[in-house]
């Protein structure tokens, strides 16, 4: 969050305040003997790192060797693996067990890795096999220091009873020679040409190429010590580093006046350097020993470096120290910083055309540094800020004077009386060959011509003391203050901007001209100004950029910047296309991990990076000032190797190697945890990860620097898990490294109980149906059963009333008719008979309507007896077909309705069809019931078959009791083709009961 104005001031009044009290203080300029006036700051390419005990780390100065895979090995209280985080103490090796825990000698020849044990025999390990050596193979009962190979493909170790060479699988000793004595090989070399190096208690023995037999050497050499190029250096006398030269074929001694006497040992990197010990401190020599630049160790910060310690320089050229104590990591820094001492309050640094680089401070006099670490105090000068002019030239400023430096010329003048006093926070110069400032609490000035100009001549300017002022290339002075607010003076006129036109981003801490664009670097934010707008730049993830107190933008486009944290870079593409697109932009930090020590002011010292006129970039700290070569950034070209390590699945766990085999995994894990690494020495901090777990991930999870992944409650199935790494450079493993496992069902979620249950849901359902047509089956049954009680109680009413009265009316007309006049009478006989057949009519109808009321019990004798009746009658040929299962029961209210409408389809057929033939068939099918009724007639148009003979119902009737049974009534009939008419019910309406015992059982189930 960006402090507001007035907390701002507060800070730059309470910085004021202290550097007053500094440069009053008894000690504000140090002495001589503190700190004197010519000397040598450190300059600091390298970093350490160090691991105690209790961080893991095993002690008793551990020989070392690092595999092709990229893992470290260590030998202490047994035998330990470093990824660059975590210690892992080893039991087991590709899957093969250590036989024992007292090693002595550790080898890396390949991708096999060579254990000698204290107590005898060996052990080579490789994701191709193992093996272990022991007497029965020829090898003595004795410790096993080295394992060595030569450019032949030889391989020997040394032991204490002598040096063996591996042949055939088998040891066979090769020193001493035959006849000899037993004698202690206690180190052996291979040197680049093959050639055997030994050193005994007797001294340096050495077969060369070509030679038959081993010779003993000057017995003043000692520690043999060689490197994987195969160099050879030795010591004369335990006093002067000696050095095999290959072209002389002879030992060359450094006893040179001046070189290192009294040499405690001599450690060779892998490019031949060496490390020599001396008088208690390391120092790096060149291959002639010149140079000895002190190599501090962190590992013993308070005595003497120990003798016995063991060296080792990895694949990514970091060197490692065993010591008792611990581990330490010496790595190359990608910065290059000079430390100031502690008691120099440094305010920054300003760049010289010359070469010299100017640092003003608050409580020395000014320091003049060169980039290799000489200085010299300026006693004229006590500067506490400066800048570099467009010319070259230096302007310095203090709290009395200002000056103007070209070259060995100098002026100075006097600060305005008002401004004694008082720190100057910024400075920058002004065209025409003048220079701005900000003096605290008395605002802005301009110093031109030898004349003090307070604000630049404009009056109007009201704004609090500037932090931060730069001219452009329009020559407009643009002014930062704290509080979302910016100035700029252009010719005579004074603009302001503020958080309405997108000053958003706190107090105003740098500026960059660049063309007809201005960046701006403020308390929260990264801006740049172009075409009258403020326009805001981002991290590709959301960052804000923080506190950027100094910006440079290179010719090739890349802008770097100075931020809380460190340096930041910002690639010329990635810029172009952020600009071009939503603000949000990839850049890359350097910071501590590279070597910064520090962090920028806020106040003073800016702005805190520079570019020099070699191109270098410099940048200041409030303990350090240092440079970085943009042009030229040391890369790690290793593509990191990726190893899924662990897996922890409740109460399982596994620990991942090549070789080893993942146990099965539990049913039901609550939790499982994956470990992976990547095995990168550098900066391993900096690594980052993406994985996936196939089936659970939808797709890469970013993990960042997290080396673990967390998934509950997994369920059954086959799972893959990926992880892919990079760097600390961004160079990704794509390939990465998989873990499949799987991960067992139980009985509830085996794919067979999911088909029993799912067979079981369906039988239930099914079951429901059934009891639900059931229930259907039974209503229908009970409408069907009252429909026929209606009808038959209106038959039975039709009959004893309607009927009755008609007839007892017609026998009282007859009697009448007896007594009238006979010339009537005649007539009145013939409507008797009319009313008589009308009676016959009615009651021929109530009979009809009993009969179909009735519920047949069985369809077929019913349609056939009704059939045969009325086919006497109206001398028609009828005949009867069944198909099926004949004897299945048909529901009750289906065999009212069926024989209902196969009664009307029938009469119908003898009223109107004018049919010879008629034919009734019964189709009992698995699938459904089906009544067909068949005529050979005249056929009905198709009209009448959709809207029925005016008057009738017969169709309109049928197809009502078709509805009412859920089935399908199809009529068909074509003119002098006959008729039919189809009934379709499914089986399930259709039939009483079902086929098997399982649906017998359910029936008896059922209330």
């Amino acid at each position: 969050m960006p402090l507001s104005p007035s907390a701002f001031l507060l800070r730059v009044l309470c910085a004021s305040a202290t550097s007053a009290l500094l440069a009053c203080a008894p000690w504000a300029f140090a002495n001589e003997a503190d700190f004197p006036k010519v000397g040598t700051f450190d300059v600091v390419t390298q970093q350490s790192t160090v691991w105690h005990t209790r961080d893991g780390a095993p002690d008793g100065s551990p020989p070392m060797a690092q595999t092709p895979d990229g893992w470290l090995w260590f030998v202490g209280s047994g035998l330990y693996r470093f990824d660059g985080v975590h210690f892992e103490r080893m039991t087991s090796i590709y899957g093969h067990a250590l036989p024992s825990d007292a090693i002595h000698g550790i080898e890396a020849i390949g991708d096999t890795l060579w254990i000698g044990y204290m107590y005898g025999g060996i052990s080579r390990f490789s994701p191709h096999g193992s093996r272990d050596y022991t007497k029965a193979d020829g090898l003595p009962v004795g410790t096993v220091s080295h394992v060595i190979h030569t450019v032949q493909g030889q391989t020997y170790a040394s032991t204490t009873l002598g040096l063996y060479e591996l042949v055939n699988d088998r040891w066979l000793r090769r020193w001493p020679e035959a006849g000899a004595e037993d004698a202690r090989a206690l180190v052996a070399a291979a040197d680049r040409e093959g050639g055997i190096w030994i050193q005994s208690d007797a001294g340096i023995t050495v077969r060369h190429p070509g030679e038959a037999h081993f010779a003993p050497l000057d017995r003043s050499l000692s520690a043999l010590t060689t490197n994987p190029a195969g160099d050879i250096w030795l010591l004369r006398d335990h006093r002067y580093a000696a050095r095999y030269d290959f072209a002389q074929r002879q030992v060359i001694t450094f006893n040179r006046p001046g070189d290192p006497d009294h040499v405690d040992g001599v450690w060779l990197m892998n490019d031949g350097q060496p490390r020599v010990l001396f008088d208690g401190v390391m120092h790096l020599y060149d291959r002639n020993l010149q140079g000895g630049a002190p190599l501090h160790l962190a590992i013993y910060p308070r005595g003497p470096v120990e003798d016995d310690m063991s060296l080792f320089e990895d694949r990514e050229k970091n060197v490692w120290i065993g010591a008792r104590s611990g581990v330490e990591r010496i790595r190359s820094n990608t910065l290059t910083q000079l430390s100031m001492p502690s008691q120099m309050l440094h305010n920054g640094v300003v760049l010289g055309d010359d070469g010299r680089r100017w640092v003003p401070s608050m409580n020395m006099n000014t320091v003049v540094v060169h980039a290799d670490g000489q200085y010299q105090q300026d006693a004229t000068l006590d500067a506490t800020a400066g800048t570099r002019a467009p010319d070259g030239s230096v302007w310095l400023g203090s709290r009395k004077k200002i000056w103007h430096i070209q070259g060995e010329q100098r002026q100075a003048w006097d600060v305005p009386q008002e401004c004694i006093g008082r720190n100057i926070l910024v400075m920058t110069p002004a065209a025409g060959g003048g220079v701005w400032m900000s003096f605290i609490q008395r605002g802005l000035y301009l110093f031109k011509d030898g004349q003090w100009l307070k604000k630049g001549g404009h009056s109007e300017i009201v704004s609090p003391t500037p932090l931060s002022l730069q001219e452009d290339a329009q020559h407009r002075l643009w002014i930062g203050y704290p509080g979302n607010h910016i100035g700029m003076i252009d010719g005579t006129q004074y603009h302001e901007f503020g958080k309405a036109d997108g000053v958003d981003f706190g107090a105003t801490l740098s500026f960059y001209p660049s063309g007809p664009r201005l960046w701006i670097g403020g308390e929260t934010g990264l801006v740049y100004f172009e075409n009258g707008r403020f326009h805001h730049l981002l991290g590709s993830d959301g960052r804000t950029f923080q506190q950027v107190t100094g910006i440079v933008q290179r010719a090739n486009g890349e802008l770097w910047m100075m931020e809380r944290d460190g340096l930041t870079r910002i690639a010329a593409a990635d810029l172009a296309r952020a600009m071009a697109g939503n603000g949000r932009v990839d850049n890359e930090r350097f910071d501590f991990e590279q070597g910064m020590e520090g962090t920028p002011s806020m106040l003073e010292a800016r702005p805190s990076l520079l570019q020099a006129s070699d191109g270098l970039l410099w940048y200041a700290t409030d303990s350090a000032v240092g440079w970085i070569d943009p042009a030229h950034i040391p890369r790690n070209g290793l593509v990191p190797p990726v190893e899924v390590t662990a897996l922890r699945a409740d109460q399982l766990h596994w620990q991942g190697a090549p070789g080893t085999q993942l146990p099965a995994l539990p049913h039901n894990p609550a939790n499982v945890q994956i470990s992976y690494t990547a095995l990168g020495q550098r900066i391993p901090a900096r690594m980052h990860f993406k994985y996936r777990l196939d089936g659970v991930d939808q797709g890469w999870v970013d993990a960042g620097g997290r080396r673990e992944a967390f998934y509950t409650n997994v369920g059954p199935g086959h799972y893959r898990f990926q992880v892919i790494a990079a760097n600390e450079d961004g160079l990704w493993n794509k390939k990465g490294a998989t873990l499949d496992f799987e991960v067992p069902p139980t009985l509830t979620q085996t794919r067979a109980f999911r088909v029993a249950c799912g067979l079981l849901a369906l039988a239930a359902l099914y079951g429901l149906y059934l009891l639900r047509i059931r229930q259907i089956s039974e209503r229908v049954r009970e409408r069907t059963e009252v429909r026929i009680a209606e009808r038959q109680r209106i038959a039975r009413n039709l009959h004893d009333t309607l009927l009755q009265s008609m007839q007892g009316t017609i026998l009282r007309f007859q009697a009448i008719g007896k007594r009238v006049d006979p010339q009537l009478s005649a007539e009145f006989e013939a409507a008797l008979d009319q009313a008589d057949a009308a009676v016959s009519e009615g009651r021929d109808q109530v009979m009809d309507l009993r009969e179909a009321s009735a519920i047949p019990d069985d369809l077929v004798q019913a349609l056939n007896r009704m059939g045969s009746a009325l086919g006497h009658t109206h001398d028609i040929d009828f005949a009867l077909h069944v198909a099926g299962h004949s004897r299945r029961s048909l529901q009750a209210p289906l065999r009212a309705e069926a024989y209902a409408i196969a009664r009307e389809a029938v009469l119908n057929a003898l009223k109107h069809a004018q049919a010879q033939h008629l034919e009734v068939e019964l189709v009992f099918g698995d699938r459904q019931f089906v009544l067909h009724v068949r005529d050979d007639g005249i056929g009905m148009p198709d009209e009448l078959i959709e809207n029925g003979r005016p008057g009738h119902f017969g169709l309109a009737g049928m197809r009502e009791r078709a509805r009412q049974l859920d089935a399908h009534l199809t009529v068909w009939s074509r003119a002098g083709e006959g008729t039919e008419i189809e009934l379709s019910v499914p089986a399930r309406m259709a039939y009483a009961e079902g086929r098997g015992p399982w649906w017998r059982l359910w029936q008896r189930g059922l209330p």
